[in-house]
């Protein structure tokens, strides 16, 4: 499910062929329909599709953010989680003592969203910056 964040209504058609020609590029193809004002349901045809469009976050379209949930069987629209965007983080000059140990990072996603994750495999090639992910909760509109 997504949710693009604007006021503005969103031509379904363009959205629809946009991110399945030129964006995601589901390799299995998708369908999409339309909840809501600029609200759609997207089925991807296989999971690695899904996958590789969950982990891509943040997508925008037509420079508006795009809110993605995964729906389960007993799923209800209206609690869908569409106003949390995941965001990267990259923190430069740090310092170095501590700067990697995941209750350090935790703190400072938490201080700018939620905390999500830390790749494993950044913790090794840290030089001068730290990389994580964290949830922004959008308000509006």
């Amino acid at each position: 499910m997504a949710k693009v964040w604007t006021s503005r209504n969103i031509h379904a058609l363009s959205f629809f062929e946009t991110l399945e020609k030129k964006v995601w590029k589901p390799k299995y193809g998708m369908e999409g329909g339309v909840l809501a004002t600029n609200v759609f349901t997207f089925q991807l045809h296989h999971w690695h599709d899904k996958e590789t469009i969950l982990e891509g976050q943040p997508w925008h379209f037509d420079r508006y953010v795009i809110g993605l949930c995964e729906m389960s069987d007993n799923f209800k629209v209206a609690n869908a989680p569409l106003h949390y965007v995941p965001f990267w983080i990259k923190a430069y000059d740090l310092p170095f003592k501590g700067r990697a140990s995941v209750d350090n990072v935790r703190r400072i996603g938490d201080k700018v969203g939620i905390f999500v994750k830390q790749p494993r495999q950044i913790i090794k090639v840290l030089v001068r910056r730290l990389e994580f992910v964290f949830l922004w909760m959008w308000e509006h509109p």
